[in-house]
C-alpha cells in the first residue's frame, strides 16, 4: 500500500470517521474493521466511546424492533425478495468501487493538502 493511499485513509478518517464508527455497526466488514481503523489513524477515543456506544444502541433497538414487528412477513416475502435484494446490494457493491477508483486521484490530493508532510507528523500535527 503506498504512502499516499495511507494519507488518503487518515485524511477521510478525520473527516468522517465517527460517521464511520457510528455506520460500522450496520455493515458487517465495517463493523469488524471500525474500532481497528480509529486505533490506527488515532481517533479521539471519546469521539470513539460516543459514536461507537450510539451505533450500537440503535442498531440493537431497529433490529430488535424491526425483528419483532417484521420478521414473519419478511419470511414469507423472502423467495420473492431475494433476488431483488441480492442484485441490489451486488450492484451497490461495484458502484461504490467505481467511485472510490474515479474519485481517488481528487481525494489523494485533498488528502495532501489537508495532511502535508510525514504520516505520523501530519496526524498528530493535524489533533493539535
Amino acid at each position: 500500500m503506498s504512502e499516499a493511499r495511507i494519507k488518503l485513509g487518515q485524511y477521510l478518517f478525520l473527516k468522517h470517521g465517527a460517521k464511520v464508527v457510528f455506520l460500522g455497526r450496520f455493515v458487517a466488514l465495517l463493523r469488524m474493521l471500525a474500532a481497528f481503523l480509529a486505533g490506527v489513524n488515532r481517533m479521539p477515543w471519546h469521539t470513539f466511546l460516543i459514536a461507537n456506544a450510539g451505533g450500537g444502541i440503535i442498531w440493537a433497538a431497529v433490529f430488535g424492533i424491526g425483528g419483532y414487528f417484521f420478521g414473519k412477513l419478511l419470511l414469507q416475502l423472502h423467495h420473492a425478495l431475494a433476488p431483488i435484494v441480492f442484485a441490489l446490494a451486488l450492484a451497490a457493491f461495484f458502484g461504490c468501487g467505481y467511485l472510490v477508483r474515479r474519485y481517488e486521484d481528487r481525494l489523494t490530493a485533498s488528502a495532501e493538502r489537508a495532511l502535508p508532510g510525514p504520516l505520523v507528523a501530519a496526524v498528530d500535527k493535524k489533533r493539535s
